[in-house]
């Protein structure tokens, strides 16, 4: 029998198989002039063929050695990339993103040996479960749509892009022509050991240099994590804040999917536990694998949530900042601070209020984050390479045998799980002030056109 064409091979012939069903929700059970899901399927399989071409076209000797022809690539990929977040409603964006990831994840077990393919589902299945379960809890505290909901999970999984992107265009140690200038990217690791060796010469006190540069390597990693978290966030959901709880809580969502997907992209998580654990033993280690899922699932987990939220809610504050101030000033709060830099400056109260409590949510988001991933590695990092409080602070007793990582782990969940209550049952974050017009007019739900 001969070959299939390239296009009805196992991709192309999902993609008709799938298009039948589509077709028919569209058709039978949704309302004249709603049929969104065959739309929302093409484009999102549109988009991801555009991705895959391009990576197709990188292993081409022509296009690989041409920094012109790939620095043109990664333009389009960054259109491509926002195009994914178009003006659609919720349920659209959220069957775009859907079928985009979905062709993603078909290609990545396409790829991978039947071994992989076994463990990368199995991880899936096993990391959805708590990802579900925090979703849950965090949707008690505030009623939202489910289509934005999944839309905002699916945003958050696709968070995960910018750094899987840049690790592959590092792999492949691509050179960039930008006419004007040249990129040669290089790892996080590398340019903070450039950083440290360079920028910090006789600044680092006890650190040795490669201490220096994994803090360094962490922050950094830490910036990009939550910018892309808060920009997915916002490119999915502006048109669906009417509180300050609403931003809060889809943060928190979109920091749920960012754990989620992190979890089965990273090889060393759960994919590592399911194949040294369960698979490659003779006898599985169940226990070792549910200390391992324990882990990433609960503390690394709300690491996450906790540097979105807060994030998330400053950001809220941010958005609602004009109706805010109104409020607050009707409540006798003068803020005496911001009426001193709207005279000096000119700018408004408004405008002045936004930059400082982003920045600020910012600053608190990436130290909250770093500083988690910093003591993770203190074992490996300080001197002596302590693994526990007795052998890092030298003293014995009930307490010494606990790992560095406890304490912290326990502030980070139970501190953080009571520090988004909080941020969530505060008055300000329950006012509803409705959606967002244009930059200074907000219409109340329900209120008259």
């Amino acid at each position: 029998m001969s070959a299939l064409p390239p296009f009805f091979d196992f991709k192309g012939l999902l993609f008709l198989g799938l298009l039948v069903p589509i077709a028919a929700i569209d058709l039978f059970f949704r309302r004249e002039g709603e049929r969104v899901y065959i739309f929302s399927y093409l484009i999102g399989s549109a988009i991801a063929c555009v991705m895959f071409a391009f990576v197709y076209l990188t292993t081409f000797p022509a296009f690989k050695g041409n920094p012109f022809v790939l620095a043109l690539g990664i333009i389009l990929v960054i259109g491509l990339w926002r195009f994914l977040f178009g003006p659609w409603g919720a349920e659209v964006k959220a069957v775009v993103l859907g079928t985009f990831i979905f062709w993603i994840a078909v290609r990545m077990l396409d790829q991978a040996s039947t071994s992989l393919r076994t463990a990368t589902v199995l991880a899936a299945i096993i990391a959805l479960i708590p990802s579900i379960i925090w979703c849950l809890l965090f949707l008690k505290e505030h009623r939202e749509r489910m289509s934005v909901v999944v839309l905002t999970f699916f945003a958050g999984m696709l968070s995960t892009a910018p750094i899987l992107f840049y690790d592959y265009v590092v792999k492949k140690g691509f050179t960039l022509d930008f006419f004007l200038f040249r990129i040669t990217p290089e790892s996080f690791m590398r340019s903070s050991q450039t950083f440290a060796s360079q920028a910090l010469t006789g600044q680092l006190g006890i650190l040795s240099t490669s201490t220096a540069a994994a803090i360094v390597s962490f922050i950094i990693v830490g910036i990009i994590e939550e910018t892309s978290k808060n920009w997915v966030m916002r490119a999915s959901d502006r048109a669906y804040f009417t509180s300050i709880d609403d931003v809060l809580q889809l943060s928190i969502i979109a920091a749920i999917g960012f754990a989620f997907a992190e979890n089965i992209v990273n090889p060393q998580y759960f994919i590592s536990f399911v194949r040294d654990y369960l698979v490659t033993p003779a006898t599985p280690d169940w226990g070792t694998f549910i200390a391992s899922i324990f882990g990433r699932s609960v503390i690394t987990n709300m690491v996450h949530i906790t540097s979105s939220g807060v994030l998330g809610y400053c950001y809220g504050l941010a958005f609602f900042a004009q109706p805010f101030l109104v409020e607050e000033r009707a409540y006798g709060h003068k803020h005496r601070t911001l009426s001193a830099l709207h005279k000096l400056f000119r700018v408004r109260r408004a405008r002045l209020f936004q930059d400082h409590v982003i920045f600020r949510g910012l600053l608190l988001a990436i130290l909250l984050h770093s500083f988690f991933n910093i003591i993770v590695s203190a074992g490996d990092l300080l001197p002596g390479q302590p693994q526990t409080l007795g052998a890092l602070f030298g003293f014995s007793g009930v307490f010494s045998n606990l790992s560095i990582v406890s304490i912290p782990a326990m502030l980070y969940v139970f501190g953080g799980w009571f520090l988004l209550l909080f941020l969530f049952r505060k008055k300000t974050g329950l006012q509803e002030y409705g959606h967002k017009m244009h930059e200074e007019l907000f219409v109340r739900e329900g209120a008259a056109a």
